[in-house]
């Protein structure tokens, strides 16, 4: 949606963030704008369901609340969101050890990675509901998720520094999933031995360590949830 809307259609609906309404004349971002062409984005920003019309007046709707609360009213430019993803580690035990669900990933960015699986968190869901959804999609099992720990991270490039992606990471164990494995076409699913975590995980998304310090936290049950902040050079990306 930020792709498609105009430079001006951004400073309207800047202008209706800061008002209950507003007529047609008080839109006008610049007294250089003509009518017709001021009538023409509002006519677009009606159709993309941002704003409506009502006796003459103009009013965000509630989907042009949302978007346009995410508008930098300094630079009037939509600003990229840093992700909401969960990571799940589920665990079962198996003739008395530890085995816990690995994930090889199959596509980009970090094709090729292994560690926990993770999906998006949708709007309005909550982390349970998007781990047990993602969990279901990914694996074809179903459990009950807990969450251990919020983490915000964001990874640079080696060389430059450049930011190439920032996500807060919501991690939620699930103990004894049911149903039958499933893999799927952007990655496989395996169980591993806890023994076995060090040679089986050959190329992790961060840091074997990063990676060993989420399964003791998912395991440990004296835990209780926290939150962290990290920038780390990733060369997996």
């Amino acid at each position: 949606m930020a792709e498609q809307l105009h430079r001006l259609q951004l400073e309207i609906l800047k202008k209706l963030l800061f008002a209950q309404s507003l007529r047609h004349t008080d839109l006008r971002p610049s007294e250089k704008i003509e009518n017709n062409l001021l009538g023409f984005h509002l006519k677009q920003l009606i159709r993309f369901g941002l704003v409506e019309k009502k006796s003459n007046r103009y009013f965000l709707t509630v989907e042009g609340k949302e978007f346009a609360s995410r508008i930098d009213t300094h630079s009037t430019s939509v600003k990229k969101q840093s992700k909401l993803v969960v990571h799940l580690c589920p665990i079962r035990r198996r003739n008395g050890l530890l085995e816990f669900l690995i994930y090889t990933r199959a596509k980009q960015p970090f094709y090729g990675c292994q560690g926990l699986g993770s999906g998006k968190v949708f709007f309005g869901e909550t982390a349970e509901t998007a781990a047990r959804r993602v969990l279901k999609e990914e694996t074809n099992l179903e459990g009950e998720p807990k969450l251990i720990s919020a983490r915000h991270i964001i990874y640079l490039e080696p060389e430059t520094n450049k930011i190439l992606d920032d996500r807060t990471v919501l991690l939620c164990a699930v103990e004894n999933p049911t149903g039958q494995l499933q893999s799927n076409k952007e990655g496989t699913y395996e169980w591993v031995k806890e023994s076995s975590l060090a040679r089986f995980v050959k190329k992790p998304f961060l840091s074997f360590a990063d990676f060993q310090n989420d399964i003791q936290r998912a395991t440990d049950p004296t835990s209780t949830i926290s939150f962290g902040e990290i920038k780390t050079i990733c060369t997996t990306y």
